[in-house]
């Protein structure tokens, strides 16, 4: 007997059945296309089994006899289906209809799972409606996403299904056949059943696929659906209660545990728009010309481990091995090889994962919301003043980066960037308008994201720690030797102790890489002496570095270089170079006498004098030949000046040879002749008047440009060597004469210290030490009424000579 059509109440009576779980509906999609000829809706011969007539009947076609969607929403109607009706518009009162094929059936369901979907996450996000206050109107359902509440009524929504009829014009000729409607084509990307599967949380759709009301399909290894992806759409999601927030791949929960502050001392970012544009994921394969395409140490996502001799990739065999156009061959889906000359070779290692690339984005993202929208303005300024002196990064690289997005650096490197630039906030007359950034909150912060950086050896990284190492703040530890120790680990996996010289690199990486070694190399040197630890750098023997020559500087003045504040690029060039000479000298003075085994060997003052005679001739000449624009009265008109910390280098360097021989003699003290030891703490002397009388005259020029890291121990070990030569004093009169010079330098580091904090933690050092001496702190006078002492050499007054000569004559004759 033929069947009845089915009227409105007895749909109104079914019961909504879900879809299997085996048949998901986005694979219906193709199934149930008449046009396909596969599908639940074929035969054998693939032709199309079902009959339109009686298709709805069937026990798969259930979406429009949901009682869920019965919903009471006011000027809105209830769905009902009707014969004379082959239309479906819930905006349309009394006039809902049924959809005029499979296809287009399962459009409209997917449609609807989408809405579910939504309405769910909007109740998980804690907007339910059934909390205390709420309307008896509008009750939420309280279990997953698109399930029925107690009434069985969801919260208001009108599903905005598209209009069939309205759009049969468009498709009537698509394919021919003797159906009232073709196919309507599917407005969403259909993924293959064998793609991976999407991530089991819920996603909010983005922007376009929210308006579009359509599914929202991630790309595997993407920050982007497909849909975005195929109109070459920017796939973002705006969120009205913010007002702008980046899409998440995980659940908002989740996402709050993984990248909170847990750090209480640390203040969070303001939070401000950021750019939104997508780092670079492989500089190989960018278009167009870029500086970064053929680098070893600075591709994201892979980091570079030097192959060490001992190594089970031994040169011999590899000499054996085909080779790319690139001379890398891969060792598997994750390693390679890669050779950048006959017997040197790199192990390269793909870091990229989902999570790591989703954090990395994160903490970048909260380094570049302490500056915002002042970023560019810090870098132009870093270039400015510590750039030329202290050449660690590439500036056409840094400006090529940084004009695509922030997101191409390293957290800890942009942080550290930053932390130095804002230093000189207030001699840039668009900054200072502003106030400041929470400078100590960025500073820590970017010492703990070093912590993640340094599993990923690349240059990057060994430019972070040294920037990390020249700022440190008040509001952090101490932990200088650790974190130096970390930079050399890094500089050691990354083999910047070789020989660059005749790799196959790009010439200006192989000269970054030779600045980068011989920063390394100093930071060790003086964080070896400040921090009283062994070097880790041997010359000779894990160290071959040639030295920098003028064609390893590349970055040359610019137009920024003429404005106020700016350093002079060719002198931050020819200081960096004479500063790495003073440290190879230092570096001889500790190895000689500060080691474990020497202070156990070298022990008499013949012994100390005869090494120290060649290490005093060094450092004289090594000062007269400085050129004329490192000295310290060489200054050029609303110009910054870094000699400063040069020079007080160089003291301090004097000062830890002489502290030596001062500590040799005085353990030989009643075995010594009179005439040595009055030579000696003559020329101890000499060099302590000299150090003194170059920190009264810094000018505001020197002050206020970059100093390294080491200033502040070098500053305080002025004040420390005056007290050593104090309590090893034979008398009153000396005793005396250095304890007013003592008082004197504190006075000086005293009345400076509110501008040049450097000074001042110095002199915090210093008190904390001679504040338990007997017979200083006790009865110390008010030094600005002391005079300072007038010492003599052969019977020159200071007055007479110079402190350089005063300190030469010194020299000659404690080398006599």
């Amino acid at each position: 007997m033929e069947k009845e059509p089915a009227t409105a109440d007895d749909h109104q009576n079914k019961l909504y059945t879900p879809m299997s779980n085996q048949d998901p509906v986005v694979d219906k999609v193709a199934d149930m296309d008449p046009g396909s000829g596969s599908g639940p809706g074929t035969n054998s011969s693939g032709q199309f089994a079902y009959e339109y007539p009686n298709w709805r009947d069937n026990g798969e076609f259930n979406f429009y006899t949901d009682n869920n969607l019965q919903l009471d929403m006011g000027t809105q109607q209830p769905f009902v289906h009707t014969s004379q009706s082959n239309m479906m518009s819930p905006a349309n009162v009394g006039s809902v209809i049924t959809p005029a094929s499979p296809a287009e059936y399962v459009m409209h369901l997917q449609q609807y799972q989408n809405m579910r979907l939504e309405q769910g996450m909007k109740t998980e996000n804690g907007n339910n409606a059934s909390t205390a206050g709420a309307s008896a109107g509008s009750v939420a359902p309280s279990g997953p996403p698109g399930s029925a509440n107690g009434s069985g009524q969801f919260l208001p929504f009108i599903p905005p299904f598209l209009n069939p009829q309205a759009l049969m014009g468009q498709y009537s000729g698509a394919v021919p056949g003797p159906y009232p409607m073709q196919p309507m084509p599917i407005p969403y990307p259909v993924p293959a059943k064998s793609e991976p599967p999407q991530p089991r949380t819920k996603v909010k759709p983005c922007d376009h696929c929210r308006r579009r009301k359509i599914k929202c399909v991630m790309v595997p290894d993407s920050n982007t659906c497909k849909m975005c992806q195929n109109k070459g759409m920017k796939c973002t999601f705006i969120d009205s209660s913010t007002g702008g927030t980046k899409r998440s791949f995980s659940s908002p929960e989740n996402d709050a545990k993984r990248h909170k502050f847990e750090d209480p001392s640390i203040v969070p970012p303001p939070n401000v728009p950021l750019r939104e544009t997508l780092p670079i994921k492989d500089y190989a394969t960018m278009q167009g010309h870029s500086l970064l395409k053929k680098t070893l140490s600075l591709q994201y996502p892979r980091s570079s481990f030097y192959v060490g001799p001992t190594s089970i990739y031994d040169r011999l065999f590899l000499e054996n091995v085909v080779l790319d156009k690139i001379d890398q061959f891969q060792l598997n889906k994750a390693y390679s090889i890669r050779k950048v000359a006959n017997d040197v070779q790199f192990t390269l290692r793909d870091d990229f994962t989902e999570d790591l690339y989703e954090k990395s984005e994160w903490d970048v993202d909260s380094v570049e919301r302490y500056v915002a929208p002042h970023g560019q303005k810090l870098i132009d300024l870093y270039f400015r003043t510590v750039h030329p002196s202290f050449p660690i990064l590439h500036k056409k690289v840094v400006l090529e980066k940084y004009s695509r997005t922030h997101r191409e650096f390293g957290a800890p490197l942009l942080a550290g960037l930053y932390c130095l630039a804002i230093q000189w906030w207030d001699y840039d007359p668009h900054l200072s308008q502003f106030p400041k950034p929470n400078v100590v909150s960025l500073h820590k912060f970017a010492l703990k994201t070093f912590s993640d950086v340094i599993q990923r050896p690349k240059l990057s990284a060994v430019q972070a720690g040294l920037l990390l190492l020249q700022c440190r703040s008040s509001g952090s530890q101490d932990n200088n030797w650790l974190l130096c120790s970390q930079v050399v680990a890094l500089a050691e996996e990354l083999g910047l102790g070789l020989d660059c010289a005749n790799w196959r690199l790009p010439r200006w990486e192989r000269g970054l890489r030779k600045r980068l070694a011989w920063a390394v190399y100093i930071q060790d040197k003086w964080s070896s002496l400040v921090e009283s630890r062994p070097s880790h750098i041997i010359e000779g023997k894990n160290w071959q570095v040639q030295m920098v020559a003028s064609e390893d500087f590349p970055d040359k003045g610019d137009a920024d270089q003429q404005k106020d504040g700016s350093a002079d690029y060719e002198n931050g060039e020819a200081l960096f170079r004479q500063l790495i000479t003073l440290s190879q000298i230092l570096s001889e003075i500790l190895d000689t006498f500060y080691t474990m085994h020497s202070i156990e060997t070298v022990t008499t003052i013949d012994e100390v004098l005869k090494l120290a005679k060649p290490l005093q001739l060094k450092l004289r000449n090594w000062y007269h030949s400085l050129p004329e624009t490192l000295q310290m009265n060489t200054l050029k008109p609303r110009k910054f000046n870094s000699n400063g910390y040069l020079q007080l280098a160089y003291f301090a360097t004097e000062i830890t040879l002489h502290r030596r021989i001062i500590s040799a003699l005085h353990a030989q003290k009643n075995e010594c002749q009179p005439e040595l030891v009055r030579v000696c703490r003559s020329a101890a002397q000499a060099r302590l008047t000299a150090s003194i009388e170059f920190t009264r005259n810094l000018k505001p020029e020197h002050i206020q440009s970059f100093w390294q890291s080491a200033a502040v121990n070098n500053f305080a070990l002025i004040g420390i060597f005056a007290t050593i030569l104090y309590v090893t004093s034979d008398s009153t009169e000396e005793a005396n004469g250095f304890k007013q010079q003592l008082f004197d330098y504190r006075w000086i580091l005293k009345i400076n210290s509110k501008s040049f904090d450097i000074v001042g933690e110095a002199l915090s050092k210093i008190d904390g030490l001679i504040k338990n001496i007997p017979g200083l702190m006790g009865d110390y006078k008010d030094p600005s009424t002391a005079v300072p002492v007038e010492t003599e050499v052969d019977g020159e007054s200071r007055s007479d000579t110079s402190q350089s000569e005063r300190s030469d004559r010194a020299a000659e004759q404690s080398e006599k």
